[in-house]
């Protein structure tokens, strides 16, 4: 099969920054994912030796949050995390509700 020349599909999206475990990350991060059911059904913290650390359970598995990472709701649900160089390279961030 030839190589195939591809571009992203302009997808809307909703995104958060993880600031680490305080009260406004949380209240955001409840606020994406609509309810305290789904939270817990995408997330989990994880004591470790420094603190605790934030895992998404993605499409294609667990994966580590890292600090000063977008957190991204696609448009069936589903949520992975972006690092922040990836994530500006990726999106353009819009002003206002999307459609």
């Amino acid at each position: 099969m030839p190589i195939l020349n591809v571009m992203k599909m302009p997808i809307p999206a909703q995104a958060i920054i993880y600031t680490g475990k305080n009260e406004k990350f949380m209240a955001d991060l409840l606020e994406l994912t609509g309810s305290i059911e789904q939270m817990q059904t995408w997330f989990c913290w994880v004591e470790e030796d420094d603190g605790y650390a934030l895992y998404i359970q993605t499409l294609e598995g667990r994966m580590l949050v890292t600090l000063g990472s977008y957190i991204i709701k696609g448009n069936i649900n589903e949520y992975w995390s972006s690092k922040a160089e990836v994530f500006t390279m990726t999106y353009k961030i819009m002003r206002g509700p999307i459609n």
